[in-house]
């Protein structure tokens, strides 16, 4: 039976009802100690004594305890009443993501808000070692202030217990298996959550780009007429494609897909990097610092002197390319002003470009903070975002992979090497501890790179190591002989060559294939 208005609870007075369901009613109430209303959750009295609901409740209050995060819900007090326990928390206005959808897709803009903020929300409770294990629109709450909010930690794992948190209740979907128990909502669930094995931080990963697939598109990602039919094309289907062109970006559409990748391991492997990421593609990073002074730390003076070198060379090739028999300039059209525009205006250098495979984006490093970092910014667009936003690191020559899912990059964390990062900022990893000019092999499976005369001198005093093939997957590497020093490596469309430029003895600068 419903509490009466003006029932105490404790020093809570209840106000009035505000919403009931399977883990216990919600009512508003005042907290005459401190003059402010407050919400109280209690559970029902049908099920009070049921040792595993009381325990998953006093979980919820645990759980929640344990974070202080604008998007989680606040909680204030945990207590007891007539022996029914109850959950004081701030009081809410405004409605669920659930209700919000009952009226149609949201704008691209306000769902990657919301999104940043579910996915910071996130982070804050995987740092704590706590999985909420399920997330959906019920149990994500939008303000009228328009801030977003994660609620209801009733299945919340510590990821720090050995055991794995089993329990069954409405509305969410409880099948016994032999692992475990299948725990979380049809729909949302992950595929490990709907095969009842241990599900952890990348789970709720999944969950989330169900709710932001749903944001964008109005549709439910696996929606089909039974939980079982459902629960099946979470495991076997993807969702439908987004359709309508233009509306939802293809940043956009990969963080999506790549939340909703079945195997944990193929998913961004924390909330952090999703965040990265959704923050890549909202822009809010900003356009790059004003630049440095020079190019950074920069190890030798051979180094520095590779880009100004390799300009050189191509004007000499062209040059010399015009003077040949049969040789012409183009006609005057291809020459035209007209054909060239101008990507970006920052002051000082913008080096190593790269365009995707789609011709859709730009990466490109540049010098902010008195670093070098990795800027992406959309072709014809004004907005650089910074993939690479740590400060203390020098990051540059970005090299997109053939699908335009990731990038490989010379960077200086970790002592300097070749790192790999997804399209949009997340899942950086490191291949190699040595190396520069990264470039990939036309099916993706291999990078070839440069190294930076690490080895010791030969017998003709030749200091560098030459070229060097890693496997992107494994990081297996293999090593290309090569005499004298070699740099930017290119690979041949068929991926049987590789094109570099080599200083042999003698002082002799040429290009080797």
């Amino acid at each position: 039976m419903p509490l009466a208005a003006r029932t105490r609870l404790g020093p809570y007075e209840i106000v009035a009802s505000l919403d009931a369901g399977g883990m216990g009613e919600v009512y508003r109430a005042r907290d005459p100690r401190l003059g402010r209303e407050v919400a109280v959750k209690i559970l029902p009295a049908a099920v009070a004594a049921d040792p595993e609901r009381l325990r998953r409740f006093e979980l919820e209050a645990r759980a929640t305890s344990l974070l202080s995060h604008p998007n989680i819900l606040s909680i204030f007090d945990f207590g007891q009443h007539e022996s029914r326990p109850y959950i004081v928390t701030e009081l809410l206005e405004g409605q669920t993501l659930r209700r919000r959808l009952a009226e149609g897709a949201l704008p691209a803009r306000k769902a990657i808000e919301i999104a940043l903020a579910l996915a910071r929300a996130l982070a804050a409770a995987q740092q704590k070692g706590i999985v909420h294990r399920d997330l959906k629109p019920e149990n994500i709450f939008i303000t009228t202030a328009g801030q977003a909010k994660i609620l209801d930690f009733g299945l919340a794992k510590l990821q720090h217990k050995a055991a794995v948190e089993r329990g069954t209740s409405a509305p969410t979907v409880a099948l016994e298996t032999d692992p475990g128990m299948v725990m979380g909502t049809a729909g949302y669930m992950s595929p490990e959550q709907v095969r009842g094995i241990e599900a952890d931080a990348r789970s709720d990963i999944f969950s989330f780009g169900a709710i932001l697939y749903e944001m964008l598109t109005g549709r439910r990602a696996f929606e089909r007429e039974s939980a079982v039919e459902t629960m099946s094309a979470i495991l076997r289907e993807a969702p439908p494609p987004f359709g309508e062109a233009g509306r939802v970006s293809p940043a956009l559409e990969r963080v999506v897909w790549h939340c909703l990748e079945k195997r944990p391991q193929e998913r961004f492997q924390s909330a952090q990097d999703l965040g990265y990421a959704l923050e890549a593609i909202s822009g809010i990073s900003g356009p790059p610092a004003p630049p440095a002074r020079g190019f950074g730390r920069i190890r030798s003076l051979g180094r520095a002197l590779l880009l100004p070198a390799a300009f050189a060379l191509g004007c000499l090739a062209t040059f010399f390319w015009l003077r040949l028999p049969g040789a012409s300039i183009p006609p005057e059209p291809l020459l035209s002003r007209a054909l060239f525009s101008q990507l970006t205006d920052y002051v000082g250098p913008e080096i190593f470009p790269t365009l995707s495979p789609d011709g859709r984006m730009l990466v490109y490093a540049g010098s902010a903070h008195n670093t070098w970092h990795i800027f992406s910014q959309r072709v014809g667009g004004k907005n650089a975002t910074d993939l690479t936003p740590e400060g203390r690191f020098d990051n540059s020559q970005p090299a997109f992979s053939p699908d335009g899912e990731r990038i490989a990059f010379r960077s200086e964390r970790g002592g300097g090497g070749i790192y790999v990062m997804g399209a949009t900022g997340e899942s950086v990893r490191r291949l190699t501890d040595f190396g520069y000019n990264p470039s990939w092999s036309p099916d993706g499976a291999e990078i070839v790179f440069a190294t930076e005369g690490v080895d010791r001198p030969d017998i003709r005093g030749l200091t560098s190591s030459g070229l060097w093939v890693i496997r992107a997957a494994t990081g297996e590497k293999r090593r290309l002989t090569v005499a004298g020093d070699a740099v930017q490596p290119a690979w041949s469309p068929h991926g049987d060559r590789v094109a570099y430029w080599a200083v042999v003895p003698g002082g002799r600068r040429d290009l080797y294939y």
